[in-house]
């Protein structure tokens, strides 16, 4: 999938009007997810991605321990958003990030994640019928 497309997809799925909202989302998300996961985790999810959304993953720090509430506070700070709509935004950046990496790839970031994180899982989990990591 290439960028255009992932953030196409991103926009179109949060009903945003504009393609730089997509990306702001995009960003928030994927650094955000980043910052937790150990780096390896990150590297191999990030390799995946087209090279203008991996930046934001590479870039990020990597293993803060943090809470799911940390995690959607960094999302809603960045993406300057509530915190419904944070979480509505990571489950479809996520979403749409399962539809680029492998099933393997992010399973094994998953199983780096509390099973608090589901929350952020639950469209990939009702789309692709995959189940939460925990199972």
């Amino acid at each position: 999938m290439d960028y255009d497309r992932f953030i196409y997809l991103v926009t179109r799925r949060l009903g945003m009007e504009s393609e730089s909202d997509g990306a702001q989302a995009t960003r928030a998300v994927l650094q955000t997810v980043a910052e937790r996961l150990p780096a390896g985790e990150t590297a191999d999810l990030a390799s995946s991605l087209p090279r203008e959304i991996n930046r934001y993953m590479v870039e990020a720090g990597s293993e803060q321990a943090f809470s799911l509430r940390e995690f959607v506070n960094r999302v809603r700070d960045r993406s300057n958003t509530g915190e419904e709509e944070a979480v509505l935004q990571s489950n479809v950046v996520l979403y749409t990030m399962s539809e680029a990496v492998t099933t393997q790839e992010l399973r094994n970031a998953r199983i780096q994640l509390p099973d608090s994180f589901d929350l952020m899982f639950q469209l990939v989990d009702r789309e692709t019928n995959a189940p939460s990591h925990s199972e």
